[in-house]
């Protein structure tokens, strides 16, 4: 995102401290991979650090600054993210990063206000959460819509980019806007999955303005007159035959581990059309 998305990491504030769960060999493989040229004494000394910051410093980060609730890890700005943030800190930061705290803040709107008040007009906010399979991590799992509708131009912002990463994987998975599509993107696999978001903000005026409606929804109201989505309408009704017939034909055991089959499924089998893999370091 540093080097294809033009984002600006010079002035950047990370919530939380992020850790650093690589080795040397990881370290080297992925700077390498995206044109970098460090050196054995570079890719050790960032391998060898607690946190990510050398990491950061490395690629672009010239002033690093980190937010927490408390200084356990050693955050110089001291917040409750539930709560808005003091003005004195609105638009300082070309950056700020996301590495999986706002699934812990309880008050999602304030957290998500907080980021976009931070950045800087041109400035992006990049963000790596929990999607699925994260059950009891956190408060908090995300679907890429959430973004998309959140990042939006009424808020000041626009949603660039929205990934899906399973854990284990090496490629990720292009996720487009559903209102572009006209229809949901819905996703299931069996692994655990973040969800990356990056998005730019646009205007002086930034921040959770106007509270999102789910694209689906707005689509049924704005329809409303031509098709009945309501019980015994006709998608309803639909629904219904398709469901009884396939429990008579299959009996009702067999439908629901033909389900539960179907939900162990990969992305790949299902959503290849919507949702492309892409090797980050190809692309």
């Amino acid at each position: 995102m540093h080097q294809k998305a033009g984002v600006d990491l010079g002035r950047t504030l990370v919530l939380g401290r992020q850790h650093l769960f690589m080795s040397a060999d990881e370290v080297k493989f992925v700077l390498n991979g995206y044109g970098y040229a460090p050196s054995e004494t570079d890719v050790k000394h960032i391998a060898s650090q607690k946190f990510a910051d050398e990491l950061l410093k490395f690629i672009g980060s010239t002033n690093l600054e980190f937010l927490d609730f408390s200084d356990f890890e050693g955050a110089n700005i001291i917040h409750d993210l539930n709560y808005p943030i003091d003005p004195q800190h609105y638009g300082k930061y070309s950056a700020v990063i996301d590495g999986g705290t706002v699934e812990h803040v309880f008050n999602f709107p304030n957290v998500m206000d907080n980021c976009m008040k931070l950045c800087a007009v041109g400035g992006h906010f990049l963000s790596m959460t929990a999607a699925n399979n994260y059950l009891g991590h956190g408060f908090y799992q995300f679907s890429p819509e959430l973004f998309f509708n959140l990042f939006c131009e009424k808020n000041g912002f626009k949603t660039i980019k929205v990934f899906l990463a399973e854990r284990f994987g090496r490629e990720w998975y292009d996720i487009p806007d559903p209102a572009v599509l006209k229809k949901r993107v819905q996703l299931i696999n069996g692994e655990r999955t973040f969800i990356l978001t990056l998005a730019q903000r646009l205007s002086e005026q930034a921040g959770v303005l106007v509270t999102p409606q789910q694209g689906h929804y707005e689509l049924n109201w704005e329809a409303r007159d031509n098709l009945d989505f309501g019980k015994g309408g006709k998608l309803s009704k639909y629904k219904d035959q398709i469901t009884e017939g396939l429990g008579s034909v299959l009996g009702v055991d067999a439908l629901h581990m033909a389900q539960r089959l179907y939900a162990h499924r990969t992305f790949r089998r299902i959503f290849n059309r919507n949702c492309p893999k892409i090797n980050p370091m190809q692309s």
